[in-house]
């Protein structure tokens, strides 16, 4: 399946369970922003798998955010779809250990993941 099918897969159905595999690469990781939810080493891979704006959180803020019209920002990554809609996928406290650990320098190795619904 072609990634421009899966991206209009993953609109259509967003209320049905599903996985996305993310591969955060070398790449990601050169080009990304420390402590910048939209430009981390993760966000970017998780665009890149999808084609979707994204923002990651790692702690669960308390926080204006503008997406999600709330301010608690659950712990994990939220896509924003063409139409407007967000999806949030929570994630695993390893994952989040990875991002704090390259916002506070100490650098980050490529590794994959999956987001699930």
């Amino acid at each position: 399946m072609a990634k421009k099918q899966i991206r209009a897969s993953i609109e259509t159905f967003q209320n049905v369970s599903f996985k996305i595999k993310i591969d955060v690469t070398d790449e990601d990781i050169k080009k990304g922003q420390s402590f910048e939810s939209e430009e981390c080493p993760v966000a970017l891979a998780i665009k890149r798998a999808t084609g979707l704006p994204v923002r990651v959180n790692t702690n669960g803020d308390v926080r204006e955010d503008s997406w999600v019209n709330s301010k608690e920002i659950q712990k994990g990554a939220t896509l924003k779809f063409p139409s407007g809609a967000v999806f949030r996928f929570p994630f695993s406290n390893a994952i989040a250990k990875k991002i704090d650990n390259y916002d506070e320098g100490k650098g980050m190795k490529p590794f994959s993941f999956y987001l699930e619904s």
